[in-house]
């Protein structure tokens, strides 16, 4: 009698009944889908080029292989040299007096541009910004309202909020 006592008593004090278990491994499993979803890029196709914003107004493009366009507003401001090995720098002056820049670093071999200097801010996050190689990112230069962006087919935009 004792037995069967102990035993409803242990099924009574149950710490995880099925549906406990259930929810658990619900939850286990919707936070490996988020994991997924946000640490692995969805479309990691290389880009076919990249264009710089200053503000709205863009003012530099280069499709990789060779092919450069310049606002013809911004020629002035914009020093492109060093082209050897597939490698170059293009310098940026965001303001009239050429005080504010930011020099870009692109390489295509590798199919990639990323800020290497700037005068922008003590912490010039821009320049510690990853290289932008495939088609889910994005190069913002807050101080200076620089933007570079990738040009491609399943380029998606930075959210911002």
């Amino acid at each position: 009698m004792k037995n069967a006592e102990t035993k409803n008593n242990l099924k009574k004090i149950c710490i995880f009944h099925k549906p406990d278990i259930i929810l658990y491994s619900f939850c286990a499993i919707l936070v490996a889908v988020l994991f997924c979803v946000f640490v692995f890029p969805v479309n990691s196709s290389p880009i076919s080029g990249f264009k710089v914003l200053i503000g709205q107004t863009e003012i530099y493009s280069y499709v990789y292989g060779g092919e450069e366009k310049i606002n013809i507003d911004w020629k002035q401001y914009i020093e492109v040299s060093g082209k050897k090995d597939g490698v170059f720098t293009v310098k940026i002056y965001t303001d009239k007096n050429k005080e504010s820049y930011n020099v870009l670093s692109v390489n295509d071999k590798e199919k990639s541009v990323r800020v290497i200097s700037s005068n922008c801010s003590k912490g010039m996050d821009c320049v510690y910004t990853p290289p932008l190689s495939d088609s889910g990112g994005a190069i913002i230069c807050v101080p200076h309202n620089l933007k570079v962006l990738p040009l491609g087919d399943g380029y998606l935009p930075p959210v911002t909020g």
